[in-house]
């Protein structure tokens, strides 16, 4: 069994033995963030193509005129003041294969 596999079925242990209370939240987001990088390197992709997938105005530019996460940037950055799935995702890819 590969180190890739080995981090994926401790990663999902990990997501069985919480709970979705308030306290695990920040915890999940990260697990879901590195499953999200994870599978995007599975599927081939560049940080450069997961950060446009996530929101192409980043690298794009601002008017840039396609939206991928509309809804979820939004809530986010009203809830949280930031786009929390970008960050913990890219984060999550650099640690894992930058």
């Amino acid at each position: 069994m590969g180190q890739p596999q080995l981090l994926l079925d401790g990663l999902l242990l990990l997501a069985e033995l919480l709970q979705p209370d308030a306290q695990a939240q920040p915890t999940l987001a990260v697990l879901r963030a590195e499953l999200d990088a994870f599978y995007a390197h599975l599927y081939g992709l560049t940080r450069d193509e997961l950060r446009y997938i996530l929101d192409p105005a980043d690298l794009m530019g601002p008017d840039y005129p396609s939206e991928t996460f509309r809804v979820l940037k939004g809530n986010e950055i009203r809830q949280l003041g930031e786009y929390r799935t970008q960050r913990l995702v890219l984060e999550a890819w650099d640690r894992l294969f930058g």
